[in-house]
């Protein structure tokens, strides 16, 4: 799974079920809960702020 689509799968777990956790989501994606961990450490939020 490339980078982006791992971020983007992390992100719609976490809006689809806001309490899940680490592990769960590393669980449902096949992957390390380090990874996931590492991953949502260096998501940024990019939305614009308002004034």
């Amino acid at each position: 799974m490339q980078n982006i689509d791992l971020n983007h799968e992390i992100l719609k777990l976490i809006k689809e079920q806001p309490e899940i956790s680490e592990r769960n989501i590393a669980l449902a994606l096949s992957i390390s809960e380090d990874t996931v961990k590492t991953r949502i450490a260096n998501l940024q939020d990019i939305r614009e702020k308002k004034s």
